[in-house]
């Protein structure tokens, strides 16, 4: 599957093409609560996630992408409105199937969900 084999990829050359709309240093926040220096990439339709590589200065794995319109939820706490959590799934009639779940500790978290939420209302 995609996650199997990793793709790595250079992150400024990831961030210069052109149709990323949105940057975000970030760290991914494990549920082990151990975090990875992380960017968030922003497209018209998918949200990336490169994981930089200690050893690999300048290097990322892809460690997730994602539909935007499979986000169904982005959430922050009044505590900590720095760390976002991403809810990803199906919703149908029946309600709300998640199938993935992302936190991210990012800086400005205002500015990059109201920029996400922007990009998933077009």
């Amino acid at each position: 599957s995609f996650m199997d084999r990793k793709e790595v990829v250079n992150i400024q050359t990831w961030i210069n093409k052109p149709d990323i709309k949105h940057h975000f240093p970030c760290k991914e926040v494990k549920e082990s609560g151990h975090m990875f220096p992380s960017h968030l990439l922003v497209t018209a339709t998918h949200m990336y996630c490169l994981r930089e590589i200690l050893s690999r200065k300048g290097l990322a794995y892809i460690q997730s992408r994602q539909a935007l319109n499979s986000v169904v939820k982005i959430t922050s706490k009044k505590k900590h409105p720095e760390l976002i959590t991403f809810k990803y799934g199906n919703s149908s009639a029946s309600g709300i199937e998640i199938l993935a779940i992302e936190r991210y500790l990012i800086p400005n978290a205002g500015d990059a969900t109201r920029a996400i939420k922007q990009q998933i209302m077009k």
